[in-house]
């Protein structure tokens, strides 16, 4: 991993004492014209066979600190479909992630656990540095957020019977050690009729602190943007 994660993390720990939270509720546009890492890969999960992993494109109008180009995420939803390319997604509002999943899923603690899982990525990068390794954190999310354990193997309400389901459990099991990396929050880009998206910024003390949302994900080790850009049908 570059040291250049290292050193942002450092800049962001001394800089987030001089930022203040951002509310809710604004309209943005998303963008997305690519995978994360050059490409994704087909899983076979629950509610969805198809390609999976993280995305990158812009965010725009969500407000100071959370705007990013780059912007990198990665989907909320199983059951939306969408086609991605050079043209804006559309209209989404940014809304708090406790807020978003206790109302979508009846389950505030999706957030913390979502938050949790990827400062555990963010704190050991090589977790996620590869297109099939961000393969196995969309199932990974898609597993906090659509069952109740912590195995994507199992057969349970979520369950992906993919080669890449192997390495979602090894992230997944990093809910099992010290968080002793920076805490994260979590907000949901939602959009009514399309599909919703992860939005992962570093918190500090006990209220959240947005800070720039390309330097946030590039904590999580998605900063390698190269290869091809394609465009398809994903959920």
């Amino acid at each position: 991993m570059s040291s250049f994660f290292t050193r942002t993390a450092t800049t962001l720990a001394l800089a987030a004492t001089g930022l203040s939270a951002t509310s809710a509720a604004q309209a943005a546009t998303v963008t997305l014209d690519g995978w994360a890492f050059g490409q994704a890969h087909s899983v076979r999960a629950s509610g969805y066979v198809g390609l999976a992993g993280g995305f990158t494109g812009s965010l725009v109008g969500a407000g100071a600190g959370f705007d990013a180009t780059p912007f990198l995420t990665y989907c909320i939803e199983i059951e939306e479909q969408f086609a991605f390319g050079a043209n804006a997604l559309g209209a989404y509002t940014l809304v708090e992630g406790r807020d978003y999943f206790a109302r979508r899923r009846g389950n505030a603690a999706i957030a913390d656990k979502l938050g949790a899982l990827m400062a555990q990525v963010s704190a050991t990068p090589a977790l996620v540095d590869s297109d099939s390794e961000s393969t196995s954190l969309q199932l990974a999310v898609w597993n906090l957020i659509y069952d109740t354990d912590f195995n994507v193997s199992a057969r349970s309400a979520f369950r992906d019977t993919s080669a890449f389901a192997g390495h979602a459990n090894t992230l997944l099991a990093t809910l099992d050690l010290p968080q002793s990396a920076m805490p994260m929050r979590v907000w949901a880009l939602e959009s009514a009729g399309s599909q919703d998206f992860l939005l992962v910024l570093p918190a500090s003390g006990p209220n959240p602190v947005p800070v720039p949302a390309t330097v946030a994900l590039a904590l999580l080790g998605l900063g390698a943007i190269a290869g091809t850009r394609r465009r398809a049908a994903v959920a």
